[in-house]
């Protein structure tokens, strides 16, 4: 493998190669003499090798490490004292260039990023100067120019704005509360909930809904389909919400109280029944529930 990427580098600079040439014995990629391992020339010989201690990769002279002239050489180191990174001179911190430095730091008086003339907050050119700031009658965020609140058709204007009395968020006519397309309008509510067509008819009697889900927990009366299972016990029924009702029995958890004492039970229709032992009503049961 090594001999084919050699022999692609040796196409790719231009030079033809002879096969028998190369495995030549005395001009060999691997000869004893000169191949790329060979111990007088080869990339690991002691005198010119790859690691050598004269010219190598980490030799004392021309090491990335050397003490003469190493990535942390006393004299031209990246910490040296004269060039270095921290070097009293031209450091990153030096008085005279440095980042913090009086003159061209910065924080300078004169060009510094809070400066009088040119700081980010100069009365000439900064975010909040009069001319161009952020906030500028002429250029501003909220100039007439470029306002993002226009009288005309700002989000909060008179005419079109998120808060207008014609068409806003909470406008009579056509608001999120208005009484004739709101969200909770009265229209909306009769069509939903009284005039609403009843699409779901049973497979099995005469029995109508609304509601797909309705239909579907109807027709297991007549099928006999009880998918929803008890954690507890054996008990299934026909929809989730009656089994929730039934695993309160398990849990002992009784959220609804009685309006007249410390009686406390299960479920709201328990708490209706019980009721009646205060007033003198009747009790009314409703019909095709399990408790």
């Amino acid at each position: 493998m090594i001999i084919m990427e050699s022999l692609d580098v040796l196409e790719t600079y231009g030079y033809a190669y002879n096969m028998g040439d190369l495995l030549d014995s005395a001009n060999d990629l691997f000869s004893a003499a000169n191949g790329l391992f060979s111990a007088a020339n080869g990339i690991f010989s002691a005198a010119n090798g790859l690691f050598s201690a004269a010219n190598g990769l980490f030799s004392a002279a021309n090491s990335l490490f050397s003490a003469a002239n190493g990535l942390f050489s006393a004299a031209n180191g990246i910490f040296s004292a004269a060039n270095g990174l921290f070097s009293a001179a031209n450091g990153l911190f030096s008085a005279a260039n440095g980042l913090f430095s009086a003159a061209n730091g910065i924080f300078s008086a004169a060009n510094g990023l809070f400066s009088a003339a040119n700081g980010l907050f100069s009365a000439a050119n900064g975010i909040f100067s009069a001319a161009n700031g952020l906030f500028s009658a002429a250029n501003g965020f909220f100039s007439a120019a470029n306002d993002l609140f226009p009288a005309a058709n700002g989000l909060f204007s008179a005419a079109n704005g998120l808060f207008s009395a014609a068409n806003g968020l909470f406008s009579a006519a056509n608001g999120l509360f208005s009484a004739a397309n709101g969200l909770f309008s009265v229209e909306k509510h009769t069509y939903t909930s009284h005039r609403g067509e009843k699409r779901f008819a049973c497979s099995y009697c005469e029995f109508k809904t609304k509601s797909r889900t309705a239909l579907e927990v109807h027709e297991r009366r007549h099928t006999g389909e009880k998918p929803f299972a008890c954690y507890y016990c054996s008990y299934r029924t026909i929809s989730n919400s009656r089994l929730s009702i039934h695993e309160l029995k398990h849990t002992s958890k009784k959220p609804f109280k009685c309006s007249y004492c410390d009686y406390r039970a299960s479920t709201r229709f328990q708490i209706k029944t019980h009721q009646f032992t205060h007033t003198g009503g009747e009790a009314v049961f409703l019909r095709g529930v399990q408790l």
